[in-house]
């Protein structure tokens, strides 16, 4: 079954440098209306842009930001609220030092979302907690950051993006590079909280209260052995081969915001090129919008008991149980060939008839993390 539509965000692997200690962290750059859940939390028809800057104002555990009704000729087009998988806050359901905050957005201009590679917004203010991203997990130090009215800035040239901490929060700013310092001067309290402000100037940062380093990453397991000692969530594979390609790597990343096993088939033909058959797996709500980038919900479909999606020509994902397992080959009918083989790897009971996949527990899930409906 080929649905098209959908289509993958930017990830932004970044290098991180901490009292000696570097680790890589997987940031997700969320962008655009069609990953973000209306801000009422109510069903029916999508809320006006009124119903959602009220939303925003009514917002009282921080204070929010943005460029007013419009900011040049570009009108307000959207206010959207997420939850952010953001790497502290203590042991959460990856398994690792992370936990979800509020992510507020004020999205300016509309862009053509019938683009099969999809859009985003000529411009976007994002207002998180202060720590949310710290400076470290962009390998910065606080001491090292420039002033900008008063707080402290890092721009990013060649994304078209800068952060900006003031008082007790992050601001994460969308533009062209020729706009983006523009934008950032225009930004303005919201006024859903009161803000301590001498004209143009923004409160300084309490950069003092984030965390300066990573947590010590656990014990490394990989292997087939360490596959079978992990205990975090069920795992599957496809078998010790498959396809006439065998069982040639079983990895695990285990990152402040990413807990993922991987068992790859098959011989890389060039170092950069994934092996011919890998199937990876994660913990359910691993996976939200951000790193989907839907276009329609119609996209998902059932699936051996689970629910699935296409999210390329030859990936399916597959929500089912406690995780999400991810199939990809290098032809679709591949990678359906090895969805209908996937198996439980065994390391944790996984309840079930053989041959069904159990469906998934998705209301354990932060509701704002986009996932198929229960």
């Amino acid at each position: 079954m080929k649905l098209s539509g959908a289509r993958i965000a930017l990830l932004l692997l970044a290098p991180l440098v901490g009292a000696g200690v570097t680790l890589a962290v997987l940031l997700l750059r969320d962008r655009g209306p069609d990953i973000a859940t209306p801000v009422t939390g109510q069903p029916g028809p999508p809320p006006t842009i009124q119903e959602e800057l009220q939303a925003a104002r009514d917002f009282q555990d921080f204070p929010l930001y943005w460029l007013g009704e419009t900011f040049g000729t570009l009108p307000l087009t959207r206010v959207t609220r997420s939850e952010q998988p953001t790497p502290y806050g203590g042991p959460g359901p990856f398994g690792s030092q992370w936990t979800f905050v509020p992510r507020w957005g004020f999205l300016y201009g509309t862009c053509d979302v019938s683009q099969e590679e999809g859009c985003s917004p000529p411009v976007e203010v994002q207002i998180s907690p202060l720590c949310a991203p710290a400076p470290f997990w962009l390998g910065l130090k606080d001491d090292e950051l420039p002033e900008f009215r008063g707080a402290r800035a890092f721009w990013r040239d060649y994304a078209g993006d800068g952060f900006i901490w003031t008082g007790n929060v992050v601001i994460h700013v969308f533009a062209r590079r020729d706009l983006i310092i523009e934008v950032a001067n225009a930004l303005t309290p919201l006024g859903n909280v009161a803000v301590p402000q001498a004209g143009p100037q923004l409160p300084p940062p309490a950069l003092q209260t984030c965390p300066s380093r990573a947590p010590e990453p656990p014990p490394s397991l990989e292997g087939v052995e360490g596959a079978q000692q992990f205990k975090g969530f069920p795992l599957y594979w496809v078998g010790d081969s498959f396809a006439s390609y065998p069982l040639t790597s079983v990895d695990h990343l285990d990152l402040p915001t990413l807990n993922e096993w991987y068992f790859g088939y098959g011989e890389s033909p060039t170092d950069g090129v994934p092996m011919p058959v890998v199937v990876e797996i994660s913990p359910l709500c691993q996976r939200p919008s951000s790193s989907v980038g839907l276009d329609e919900v119609t996209d998902v479909f059932p699936y051996r008991g689970g629910k699935a999606m296409w999210v390329g020509e030859a990936r399916l994902r597959i929500w089912t149980g406690e995780v999400v397992v991810t199939v990809h080959t290098g032809t679709q009918e591949l990678t359906q060939q090895a969805a209908e083989a996937l198996t439980p790897f065994g390391n944790v009971p996984v309840p079930g008839p053989p041959g069904d996949l159990p469906p998934p527990n998705l209301e354990q899930c932060p509701p704002s993390a986009w996932l198929p409906s229960p």
